[in-house]
């Protein structure tokens, strides 16, 4: 009688401690289930970026940032997968949008998916901005690599707030470049540079005569190309006095430098970049009275 009371007694802590265990089992659950929700995707490092306006231009001093402008970001990332792991369709990834160090801020938003492709061009996944950042998911191309450098460039939703002429340090993941931003009033100050007399008879004019003077000045010498595709509409563009490599190209072709032109072929801040030039190829023809200066380059082949 004794033992039979022992063994109810034990049976009775065993359900006590097991009903115990699945009310604190379900009240964790739901919490394991926030924070994963809330865990960020992992940052993508950026190896290169630029800015490129309507004209699929490059910002640069000559063709500044300006405030009701709307621009593209062409960024190269490196995507890495988590130690001991390889990379897998559904990975994603966040990039920010560009930061300014001194004044103004960056908004943009793109619902609908664009390619993310590799270095080779082929789409190994799509991207979208969404709350002010830069989601990037991977697809089945994507599958079972270690790393992957990756290209992005979105549409001209870019937007900046800053209204005045200056030049700043703007970050895009963990690369910082000096770009130039102009503001709305800098017709008005230019304008002033007028001579007076003509500015009291006709001011309407002389202001309009200025902003023309401004937008010429702003047309672009420099092309930036990260393709042969590019390489070669810079080359066909004899308005281009200075083609800037963002990455390693391959020449296919002897390139044919025009009669009387002025070229440089240079890499940006991320260079040297290299040139591989291909026997089809051989050299670089300069035609009568053409000058080609090659800066900051390694040159194969």
């Amino acid at each position: 009688m004794i033992e039979n009371k022992s063994i109810k007694l034990i049976r009775s802590k065993l359900i006590s401690f097991f009903l115990g265990l699945i009310l604190v089992f379900n009240a964790i659950l739901p919490l394991t289930s926030v924070f994963a929700e809330d865990v960020s995707p992992p940052t993508a490092p950026v190896t290169s970026w630029q800015l490129l306006d309507l004209e699929n231009q490059a910002v640069s001093e000559e063709n500044p940032v300006e405030v009701e402008g709307a621009y593209a970001l062409r960024a190269e990332v490196h995507l890495q997968a988590l130690k001991g792991l390889k990379l897998r369709a559904g990975d994603v990834y966040q990039l920010a949008l560009p930061e300014n160090s001194e004044i103004g801020a960056w908004s943009a938003e793109q619902i609908a998916p664009k390619d993310v492709v590799n270095k080779l061009g082929e789409v190994i996944g799509s991207f979208v901005i969404q709350d002010q950042g830069i989601l990037l998911t991977l697809n089945e191309a994507a599958t079972d690599f270690d790393q992957i450098d990756a290209v992005i460039q979105t549409d001209a939703v870019l937007t900046t707030d800053v209204d005045k002429a200056v030049i700043q340090e703007v970050q895009v993941g963990d690369s910082v470049q000096n770009i130039a931003f102009v503001g709305l009033q800098p017709d008005l100050d230019l304008a002033s540079t007028l001579n007076e007399e003509e500015i009291d008879k006709t001011p309407a004019q002389s202001i309009e005569n200025v902003t023309k003077t401004r937008q010429v000045r702003a047309l672009p010498s420099e092309r930036s190309v990260a393709t042969l595709a590019e390489f070669d509409q810079a080359l066909a563009d004899e308005n281009v006095t200075k083609i800037i490599l963002t990455a390693d190209i391959t020449l296919d072709a002897t390139k044919e430098i025009a009669t009387g032109r002025t070229l440089t072929i240079t890499s940006d801040g991320n260079g040297p970049h290299q040139v591989t030039i291909t026997p089809s190829a051989r050299h670089f023809k300069l035609l009568q009275g053409a000058n080609l200066t090659l800066e900051n380059l390694v040159i194969e082949g």
